[in-house]
């Protein structure tokens, strides 16, 4: 018996879709209507000045919670206030937080690199590497949008690496392998990416080099809730010495782990298309 023909609706337009172009001059100028709009509506409120005036106190108070991580020896802690708008990533020792006024050791001020870069930087996270935690991989937001770049920076020495891991303004996934190992998700080009969650497709990165390199080949995620997802990493080129001798990895399959977690976001009804 053939079943009869299902009605098909037509594709719906979207009239905003020109809002995509979040750059666009007509975007902005939007924006910028729409807030106006909403900025008289509130400030009309009966008392929305004291409100937002008590609400700015707490947020710049110098005597909140510095609440913090711990990573190695070092606990940190990302803080902003008046004079810090944009933030400072700082660390200081067990011992010194336990004082009722630590000493902070600043890792990262987010001001000061906007104002010597000319940019908008937003504090995305640090992700370093376990156990030394001496290489981390800081993640910027510009304008504070979804994108992020990625930046490897070295803890030890409180310096950016200029050779080290990079990628380009996406909306990007990256984790450590090893200290010459990340792995990557993120917009290698057309057909990589999904509308929700972004990443479709997962290759690897080497310092200073965007994408996929000669040896790392991208792998389609886009099946993995009824396949394996394969990640592949590469590494960085380091001059074998007698005490450093690190191998060019080319990839390396997680299929156990990846398959573990497809079935059980398939049991929540979950889209593990992302591959996470």
């Amino acid at each position: 018996m053939v079943p009869p023909p299902v009605a098909v609706a037509p594709p719906v337009e979207d009239p905003f879709l020109w809002l995509e172009k979040i750059d666009d001059t007509k975007s902005l100028d939007w924006a910028r209507e729409q807030n106006a709009r909403s900025k008289s509506a509130l400030e009309a409120v009966p008392g929305f000045k004291q409100g937002q005036a008590r609400v700015l106190a707490i947020l710049d108070a110098k005597d909140k919670v510095p609440y913090a991580s711990k990573m190695g020896k070092y606990l940190y802690n990302f803080w902003q206030d008046d004079v810090n708008p944009r933030g400072l990533w700082r660390r200081t020792s067990y011992a010194d937080y336990a004082k009722d006024k630590p000493t902070w050791e600043t890792m990262i001020d987010v001001d000061a690199l906007n104002k010597a870069e000319s940019a908008s930087w937003v504090w995305k996270g640090a992700n370093c590497l376990y156990p030394k935690y001496e290489r981390c991989l800081v993640s910027l937001s510009r304008g504070g949008g979804d994108s992020i770049v990625v930046r490897e920076f070295d803890s030890a020495k409180k310096k950016w690496i200029d050779d080290g891991f990079a990628l380009p303004e996406a909306k990007s996934d990256i984790a450590w392998k090893d200290l010459d190992t990340v792995f990557v998700g993120t917009d290698f080009g057309a057909g990589s990416t999904t509308t929700r969650p972004p990443t479709r497709t997962y290759g690897g990165s080497t310092p200073s080099t965007y994408g996929p390199t000669a040896s790392s080949t991208p792998y389609d995620s886009s099946h993995v809730a009824t396949s394996t997802c394969r990640w592949t990493s590469s590494s960085r080129s380091v001059p074998t010495t007698a005490s450093s001798s690190r191998s060019r990895r080319a990839s390396r399959t997680r299929g156990r782990r990846s398959r573990s977690r497809s079935t059980a976001a398939r049991r929540r009804g979950g889209d593990v298309r992302h591959g996470l």
